[in-house]
């Protein structure tokens, strides 16, 4: 397969904004996106002009199927937002490029708008606990498993992938999968501090991931996000992070190099700019 040139979004000398585990934790389930957030780049179109859901095991999903046999990319919305949301959002770049007509795609809705029940993460006074921590993602690993069996996916051949909460759930899965996946990639994803993501997984040696973030997000800070690259290099995993600057979003145009970088095994991927486009929910 031809290799593709690189060019990264440029590495800004901004500091990270110092917060508080219960701080960005809040924020990841209960804040709102600020005004400049909530333009969005790219349209949304109405529920109906939205392909029709599918029942995939337990959950719904927009099903994309373009090629038999290749490989499916899972992507996970926000918290508070769909599988709709998120299709819509990622919809305009996927019609426009023939690259991305050689994979399938699937955007499940979580069951209860949210991948994980952020209240659970603290205790009674409102501070981390971290054995509930490590119980909250179980169910929707389990939901997300039987959704991939129930499609009869091979699950070398899925690339998992998310945003913010999304993101988040994408990782968790990946960090206790058996079978190593295609590929990882992080939209604005950060690490909590769980001993559950800190065993090692000798599964994930080799697998490619990519991640965005804005050194300046203020709904989940990038000191974390950067605890989560060294985590899934310390897994083993080849890639990293590079940076944005719209705050809580996803970068535009990132799809094509990132996907090409992920099948060729790369530790390189491309972006062509540096605008992103803002996906429902956090």
């Amino acid at each position: 397969m031809k290799k593709t040139s690189t060019q990264f979004c440029p590495m800004f000398n901004l500091g990270a904004i110092p917060m508080k585990f219960l701080v960005f934790v809040s924020a990841l389930g209960f804040a709102m996106p600020s005004g400049a957030e909530q333009t969005r780049t790219s349209p949304i179109r109405d529920v109906e002009e939205s392909p029709a859901y599918s029942k995939v095991g337990p959950l719904n999903a927009i099903v994309i199927e373009n090629i038999s046999g290749a490989p499916y990319v899972v992507y996970l919305h926000g918290y508070g937002g769909t599988g709709a949301d998120a299709y819509a959002d990622l919809q305009p770049e996927i019609d426009k490029n023939k690259f991305l007509k050689q994979f399938n795609w699937i955007f499940p809705d979580s069951p209860r708008g949210g991948w994980f029940d952020i209240s659970a993460v603290l205790d009674g006074a409102g501070t981390p606990d971290t054995k509930r921590w490590q119980g909250t993602l179980t169910p929707t690993r389990g939901l997300l498993r039987k959704m991939i069996d129930s499609a009869k996916l091979n699950s070398r051949n899925v690339i998992w992938a998310g945003f913010s909460q999304g993101a988040i759930a994408a990782v968790d899965y990946v960090l206790h999968s058996k079978v190593p996946p295609r590929g990882l990639i992080v939209n604005s994803g950060i690490f909590f501090s769980s001993t559950d993501w800190k065993r090692k997984n000798n599964n994930l040696v080799g697998v490619p991931f990519f991640m965005s973030h804005d050194k300046n997000d203020q709904i989940l800070p990038f000191e974390e996000a950067k605890n989560l690259e060294r985590l899934l290099l310390q897994n083993g995993m080849i890639g990293q992070m590079k940076t944005h600057s719209k705050d809580h979003t996803v970068p535009h145009g990132f799809l094509p190099g990132v996907l090409q970088g992920i099948l060729e095994n790369q530790h390189s991927f491309k972006a062509k700019n540096c605008k992103g486009i803002f996906l429902t929910g956090l």
